[in-house]
């Protein structure tokens, strides 16, 4: 549900319009992995709206993303639709505003928060199971390392004698 705008001109854009901007980002030395993604989003888009759309339309379909999506994630598909209207002279391609992302409030571990996931370790069967996942939760509320990073870590990584941890 969102506020209902007259219809206004309705435009139309094609494959090729995106495939441009795709080329474009490219050029501009973006990863192919963004590049994919924009891809992505932009042919979700497409699709929705069949190639050709009008501001109402465009309404619509981002208050069906807000259902579905993360505000970042809905954020980026505006600027990428936002990026199509104005690649194909939309007249009312400045009337899409950017919505601000709110703020991540941060979660601060408490060391009783630590101390009661360790508590439900040792519910584990497997002893050496409950040894590792102890380690890990250890290493991880007082190295700062994310849990890809402790994941990634071999043998060598790690100086015992030194406590570092490379």
């Amino acid at each position: 549900s969102g506020v209902r705008i007259p219809p206004g001109p309705l435009v139309e854009f094609s494959q090729q319009d995106i495939e441009e901007i795709l080329l474009e980002l490219s050029i501009a030395g973006k990863s192919p992995d963004y590049i994919q993604s924009v891809r992505h989003r932009l042919e979700e888009f497409a699709k929705f709206c069949s190639y050709q759309c009008n501001l109402n339309d465009i309404n619509i379909y981002i208050n069906e993303c807000r259902k579905i999506y993360s505000p970042e994630s809905v954020r980026k598909r505006v600027v990428d639709i936002k990026r199509l209207m104005k690649k194909i002279n939309a007249p009312f391609a400045d009337k899409i505003k950017i919505p601000k992302v709110p703020k991540r409030r941060k979660v601060v571990v408490k060391v009783r928060d630590i101390q009661n996931l360790l508590k439900q370790v040792e519910m584990f069967d497997c002893a050496s199971m409950r040894f590792r996942t102890k380690a890990v939760i250890i290493l991880t509320a007082t190295s700062g390392l994310r849990s890809e990073e402790v994941y990634k870590l071999t043998l060598d990584d790690i100086d015992i004698d030194n406590r570092i941890i490379n």
